[in-house]
């Protein structure tokens, strides 16, 4: 929408992802993000257009060591990609933080 509210899918989706961010946090030590075939469409397009991999090939440019990560419990958060994040990822926007 163009009038900067939220739709009804858009809110659920966020709302979904809250939630499994949420529910990362309280599993334990180490990050289980939700299968992501399960995630929302647009979810899934946004980690694929900025080719999130749950695992960095380049050990120094980990979610865990960018500015736009955000530490959980468990599994984190990004001001960039939504949904749940593993530390131990990466994706093409990492900035060192």
């Amino acid at each position: 929408m163009s009038d900067g509210s939220l739709s009804r899918r858009d809110f659920l989706a966020l709302t979904a992802s809250t939630t499994l961010l949420a529910a990362c946090g309280r599993s334990g030590a180490e990050c289980h993000p939700p299968d992501p075939r399960s995630l929302a469409k647009h979810i899934r397009d946004k980690r694929a257009e900025l080719r999130y991999e749950p695992i960095a090939v380049d050990s120094k440019r980990t979610c865990g060591a960018c500015a736009y990560y955000k530490p959980g419990t468990n599994c984190g958060g990004c001001a960039v990609m939504p949904g749940p994040v593993d530390a131990k990822g990466s994706c093409k926007l990492f900035q060192s933080g």
